[in-house]
């Protein structure tokens, strides 16, 4: 084999290794991107991998890199990160699609409202449509919807408090008929 051919076959090599470096590099981040990102590992591992695999990655980059090594070596250091390649690549799919359903359970998250108009024990009402006035403390938002809902199946005047406190007082002295009451309870699965 002549110089000529035998440099051309080296600059092929040289310009695949540095391709195959590169898609290495790149999809080497992502995985430790996404590995940190997902927790998977607790940090003190990281930590101790982080230095072996700067280091095995400058050492692998300086061999693909140099142009005067042997292409039998550039040939095997390829191999090696082609294999890791696939390696890597496999766990980012397998980390990717946890990503995903992570995700979707994260979407999960769902409100429940409860509402009560409470009366006193001794009041006498057997059914909620002879209350005539109801104490409504305006806590948030989500009563209005539940007050709407109310009006609709009764009808009462609703006498408004700034707290719960002052309403279910005026409830106990029984210068209100009920209270209205919500709970709201925000859930994560």
């Amino acid at each position: 084999m002549s110089k000529k051919t035998k440099k051309k076959q080296n600059k092929k090599i040289l310009i695949i290794s540095n391709i195959i470096l590169g898609i290495y590099l790149l999809i080497s981040l992502f995985l430790l991107g996404i590995i940190i990102k997902l927790s998977v590992l607790p940090l003190k591992y990281i930590l101790i991998i982080l230095p072996i695999y700067i280091i095995f990655t400058l050492l692998f980059g300086f061999l693909t890199i140099k142009k005067n090594i042997k292409s039998g070596i550039k040939i095997f250091i390829d191999v090696i990160l082609s294999i890791l390649i696939i390696i890597y690549s496999s766990g980012l799919i397998y980390l990717n699609k946890t990503l995903n359903f992570m995700d979707k359970i994260k979407a999960k998250d769902y409100q429940t409202e409860e509402y009560y108009v409470i009366v006193l024990k001794d009041s006498g009402y057997d059914n909620v449509n002879q209350i005539k006035e109801i104490g409504i403390y305006e806590s948030n938002d989500n009563y209005k919807n539940a007050l709407e809902e109310l009006h609709k199946k009764i009808d009462f005047t609703e006498k408004k408090y700034n707290n719960y406190t002052n309403a279910v007082n005026n409830l106990l002295n029984k210068k209100v008929e009920a209270v209205f009451k919500i709970n709201t309870r925000r859930r994560t699965r």
